[in-house]
C-alpha cells in the first residue's frame, strides 16, 4: 500500500511540473484593407485578408477561421465573412490574431475610425495631460495612443527662475490647448520609463498653394534660413524653413529643405504651417497631385473569393505579423 502511495504521488508531481497549454496570446493591426482571397493557408482552405500595416507599410495575410477547424473544409466564420465581404480597397480596419504555426489567424475585424493625419510617422490620438511628482520633482505626462495602442510620454523638465527643475513652461502651455481626441504631432527622445518629447504640436491639415519663390532669411543674428512665398485662399504668406541652434549656428531641418528645394517656381503645392512666435515654419510641403480626367478606381462590392480551384498550397511568406513594439507602463 506504501509503495502504491509513493507511485501515486510521483506521478502526480510530475503531472503537476508538466507545462499548461496556453492559449495564443492576441496581437492587434491597424492597417488598410487590400484584397481577400480562397487559399491554401496553414494547411486549410481559408479566407485569406491582405492588409497593409498603416505602422509600417508592410503588407500581412490574415487568415479568417473557418467554421470547424477540425475539418479541412472551406467554411469562414459568417460573422467575419460578413465584415469581410462590406470592405473595399483602402478601408481601414482593426483586426485581433493569434499566430498559430507561424500563420496569424484572426478572432477579430473591424472598420478604425482613422482620423486625417493619424497615418503620419510621428502621428497620435492626444489622451490627457496630468502631474506626476516623484519626491520633490514634478514631472508632467501625456497619455496618448497609436492606432489603440497607449503609450506616455514625459515633458522634459528644466530649471525655472529660482533653480528649480520644472516642467518645460512652453511644451507645458502647448499641451494645455490640446483636448482628449485631437491628432498631436510628437517628435521624443527615447527614455526610460517613458521618451521625452523634443516638440509637440496639433495637427493641421494639409492647404493647398502656389509656391512662388524661395530665398535666404535672418532667423537669428547673422544666422539665416530658407524662407519661401506662398500664396493661398488670395494671401501671400511667408513661411520658413524650422531648424535649431547648435551652439551659435542655425541648421535646418534636412527634411523639410529637401522638399522645398524639389519645388519648382510658379508651381502649384500642397503645405502644412505651424505659428510660432509670431512666424510661420513649413511643417511640410510638396507638389500638389496633377489631375486626371478619370477618377479614383471604385472597388467592386462582388464576393471577395476567387475561384475554388486555387492552386495556393502553402502560406504566403509574409504571414508573420510586424513586432509589437513594447509599451511603457501607464504612470499613476
Amino acid at each position: 500500500m506504501l509503495a502504491r502511495s509513493k507511485w501515486l504521488f510521483a506521478v502526480t508531481a510530475f503531472v503537476l511540473m508538466l507545462p499548461l497549454a496556453r492559449p495564443a496570446a492576441a496581437d492587434d493591426l491597424v492597417g488598410k484593407f487590400i484584397t481577400a482571397r480562397r487559399a491554401q493557408f496553414a494547411g486549410m482552405p481559408r479566407l485569406v485578408v491582405e492588409v497593409t500595416s498603416v505602422a509600417n507599410g508592410r503588407s500581412v495575410n490574415l487568415a479568417v477561421p473557418n467554421q470547424d477547424e477540425k475539418k479541412a473544409m472551406f467554411d469562414p466564420n459568417p460573422a467575419l465573412l460578413s465584415i469581410v465581404k462590406s470592405l473595399k480597397p483602402g478601408d481601414v480596419v482593426k483586426a485581433t490574431f493569434a499566430m498559430q504555426n507561424n500563420s496569424a489567424i484572426v478572432q477579430t475585424l473591424v472598420v478604425y475610425p482613422l482620423k486625417p493625419g493619424e497615418e503620419l510617422p510621428n502621428a497620435f490620438v492626444f489622451g490627457e495631460s496630468y502631474d506626476k511628482k516623484e519626491g520633490k520633482i514634478d514631472y508632467q505626462m501625456i497619455d496618448a495612443k497609436r492606432f489603440d495602442q497607449a503609450i506616455t510620454f514625459v515633458i522634459p523638465n528644466k530649471k525655472d527662475a529660482s533653480g528649480e527643475l520644472a516642467p518645460d513652461p512652453q511644451m507645458l502651455a502647448d499641451a494645455g490647448k490640446f483636448k482628449s481626441g485631437d491628432i498631436v504631432l510628437i517628435d521624443a527622445a527615447p527614455g526610460r520609463p517613458h521618451p521625452t518629447i523634443k516638440s509637440i504640436e496639433l495637427y493641421t491639415a494639409p492647404v493647398a498653394g502656389h509656391f512662388v519663390k524661395s530665398e535666404d532669411h535672418e532667423v537669428e543674428a547673422g544666422q539665416k534660413t530658407t524662407a519661401v512665398e506662398l500664396e493661398a485662399d488670395g494671401k501671400t504668406i511667408t513661411a520658413l524653413v524650422p531648424g535649431h541652434l547648435d551652439g551659435k549656428k542655425w541648421v535646418v531641418d534636412a527634411k523639410v529643405l529637401g522638399e522645398v528645394k524639389r519645388l519648382r517656381p510658379n508651381s502649384d503645392v500642397m503645405f502644412r504651417l505651424a505659428e510660432d512666435n509670431g512666424k510661420s515654419w513649413i511643417r511640410a510641403i510638396e507638389m500638389a497631385p496633377k489631375q486626371t480626367a478619370h477618377g479614383p478606381p471604385t472597388a467592386s462590392s462582388s464576393d471577395p473569393k476567387p475561384p475554388a480551384d486555387s492552386t495556393d498550397t502553402k502560406p504566403p511568406s509574409n504571414t508573420k505579423p510586424p513586432q509589437r513594439v513594447q509599451q511603457p507602463k501607464k504612470a499613476k
